[in-house]
């Protein structure tokens, strides 16, 4: 069915009526258009440039209110024969052999066609714009719009149409207006995009007031522009947020959409604030929006602090302590007025009272206050009070024996910049007290354990007299050239290290160490953008943004695996292992994601998730697998989507997957290995079980 059929009324009419006049003799029935819809599945396994793969086809065939459902499966290599049966298949159709009265309605077959090719979605409660970084995503997507259109055309009360139809779009404009791209879109194109999203608000709109429900609330929210984009449409969909229908909606949607709204005028959010006041004991959070004062952007430093200033006496201590913290700042970074520090000692000394009311889920923030205190006093040029807000806070929380991301960066800026010669006593008791801190509370981010230890072996060696340990005795292999790089993945082949980078955007070179030699280079034929690296036998196998790279073991590119040949789903590898004699990789690309295995002696590449189309997170690795390890001692394959909080122990989320056999065994973090080494028959697995760190040594079926 045509996209626009007023505009195409005609044409087709002329061209129905040529079509009878042509075929009145003829045994076939050509007297309506024949519609083909269908999927695709991919039922092979295997991939490979050289090898044919099979796929499943489920069309469905519709002529005038008639129609036949068939599958055809059919290898890569026989498409003629193929084509040849689904031609049968619609001759018969046009016999009215094959064809019974169809079943399902016209606007269920095109809702089917839609929802298969709909991506996959990643939330737990409704769905939200997708990637469009793919042409083939970008295809699909208006493929997608083309089906739901068909949808409303036939049914235009229907909601969830609506709804994913405003999903696409959204898909579509945000990728065209999305910071960065290149090239940059045209003023037109620019134009035509926010149209696109403005018709999406209208559609996505209509949608929730007719079904109000949990999930259109959620996904209407995603659809929401950011203020850069489109300030009037989105301050009129955060109206219809705060308005509440009398859906499912949600308090928190409600106050999200409402603060959002405050900050987009310029005397609303003194009014949002005086509403949370009222509100402070049911609500705390509420009070975080007096941060958006401390900018000095939208109003001045005698605005801030005279509206503070009407709350430092109220009887509650938690808005006290936030109206204090908000003079202070608002004096010392606009005004470097000292009496700044006086309102930081008024908020200090309510600590303690306002972190009770507000809960030990805002302990992070309140502790802050001696972080910015301190960072006050050397902007003021007081160096010596600056020691002393540190030290003062230090001495506080080793008392009270909290812990949190605020009080491990004041632990460790205490011991390793405030503190100097002659006061390596105290600098060891902050060091032992963060060590012991990290013990009690695993849940909290361990940023600073290494430098930590380190400086504790030093302060113990200065105290007792003996040489500080350096690293005087290595010496460092120079010509690497790289910069802001993290993370390396390593692998050994050949008698060299071969080193990958996690950078934080795209990658990084791959670098090439000759042992012997003592020199590294970058590995030459391959691009900057390479993420991770394993070794099996005499090959080495890089990955990154542009597929899979096979290597010899003196540097020279084999073959490349990538979309272009067939040989890979996706050309984004994330993270590559080896074990059991193949390479393991996980792969992410515009809504494409699972794990994968390459055969060595074959070049072959085997799926291994998702197995089945829209199998979901909660049942294999599908989504965001960031690290691989291989389990020698019991032949396994581990896959983590944890990657920057992977050494951190909350034992109430899921952490990643064991493949047992060709089925994927959910682990949560209690059970689950942070990482595994892996030498001949034997590993070493790092566990967190509870507050310490286990390091268990294996050997086959131990």
């Amino acid at each position: 069915m045509p996209l626009n059929i007023e505009g195409e009324a005609k044409v087709l009419g002329d061209f129905r009526e040529a079509a009878r006049r042509l075929t009145a003799d003829s045994p076939y029935d050509y007297g309506d258009l024949i519609e083909i819809l269908g999927a695709m599945e991919d039922v092979s396994k295997e991939h490979a440039a050289d090898k044919p793969w099979r796929v499943k086809l489920d069309l469905t065939v519709r002529l005038g209110k008639r129609s036949a459902r068939f599958d055809v499966v059919c290898g890569s290599d026989d498409l003629d024969k193929a084509a040849d049966r689904i031609v049968r298949q619609i001759d018969a159709v046009r016999r009215r052999q094959a064809a019974v009265e169809s079943a399902e309605s016209e606007v269920l077959l095109w809702r089917r066609h839609a929802l298969y090719l709909m991506p996959r979605s990643v939330y737990s409660v409704g769905r939200g714009p997708h990637d469009c970084y793919g042409r083939r995503v970008r295809l699909d997507t208006f493929e997608m719009i083309r089906a739901w259109e068909n949808v409303l055309l036939l049914d235009a009360d229907d909601a969830e149409a609506k709804m994913d139809l405003a999903v696409c779009l959204v898909s579509l404009s945000r990728h065209t207006l999305r910071p960065g791209a290149k090239p940059p879109p045209t003023p037109s194109e620019g134009r035509a995009a926010r149209s696109q999203w403005l018709r999406a608000a209208r559609l996505a709109e209509s949608a929730l007031r007719a079904q109000p429900t949990r999930d259109n609330t959620e996904t209407f929210r995603r659809c929401i522009p950011p203020q850069r984009l489109m300030p009037e449409l989105r301050i009129e969909m955060l109206k219809l947020l705060v308005a509440n229908p009398g859906g499912e909606f949600e308090q928190a949607q409600v106050d999200r959409a409402r603060r959002s709204l405050a900050l987009a005028s310029r005397d609303g959010i003194f009014s949002e604030l005086e509403r949370a006041v009222k509100n402070v004991r049911r609500h705390p959070k509420g009070l975080r929006l007096a941060r958006q004062l401390m900018g000095g952007e939208k109003y001045s430093p005698e605005e801030v602090v005279k509206f503070a200033g009407r709350f430092t006496d109220h009887p509650n201590p938690l808005v006290r302590f936030v109206f204090e913290c908000v003079i202070a700042d608002t004096l010392w970074r606009w005004r470097r007025d000292p009496t700044a520090l006086a309102h930081y000692d008024r908020a200090i000394a309510v600590q303690e009272d306002a972190l009770a009311a507000a809960g030990s889920s805002h302990a992070g923030r309140i502790d802050d206050v001696y972080r910015h205190r301190l960072v006050a006093c050397e902007f003021l040029g007081r160096k010596k009070e600056a020691k002393e807000s540190a030290l003062a806070g230090a001495r506080h929380f080793m008392k009270v024996r909290r812990f949190n991301w605020s009080i491990s960066w004041l632990y460790f800026h205490c011991a390793t910049k405030v503190l100097g010669p002659g006061e390596e006593t105290l600098a060891l008791e902050i060091c032992q007290a963060y060590l012991d801190a990290v013990k009690r509370h695993p849940n909290v981010q361990d940023n600073y354990g290494p430098r930590m230890l380190e400086k504790r072996e030093q302060l113990k060696a200065r105290i007792a007299g003996r040489p500080v340990p350096t690293f005087d005795d290595l010496r460092l292999i120079r010509g690497t050239a790289t910069t802001e790089l993290k993370s390396p993945r390593m692998a050994v082949g050949g008698g060299k290290l071969w080193l990958a980078w996690q950078h934080w955007q795209s990658g990084g070179p791959a670098l090439m160490v000759d042992l012997e030699k003592e020199s590294a280079s970058p590995v030459p034929e391959l691009p900057k953008t390479i993420r991770s690296v394993a070794a099996a036998g005499k090959w080495v196998y890089f990955g990154g943004r542009g597929g899979i790279y096979k290597l010899n073991t003196e540097g020279k590119l084999i073959k490349h695996f990538s979309t272009a040949d067939g040989s890979l789903p996706v050309n984004h590898v994330v993270d590559l292992c080896s074990g059991g004699g193949k390479i393991y990789f996980s792969f992410r690309d515009s809504g494409s994601y699972g794990v994968a295995a390459l055969d060595p002696a074959t070049d072959v590449v085997s799926v291994l998730a998702p197995s089945r189309r829209g199998d979901k997170l909660a049942d294999e690795p599908v989504y965001n697998v960031y690290r691989l390890w291989w389990d020698a001692a019991y032949r396994r394959l581990y896959a983590s989507y944890y990657i920057r909080f992977a050494i951190t122990s909350d034992r109430t989320h899921q952490f990643g997957w064991i493949q047992e056999g060709k089925k994927w065994l959910k682990l949560y973090n209690r059970d689950a290995p942070r990482m595994i080494v892996s030498q001949g028959a034997e590993a070493v697995m790092v566990m967190i079980p509870n507050e310490e760190t286990e390091f268990r040594f294996l050997k086959t079926r131990q």
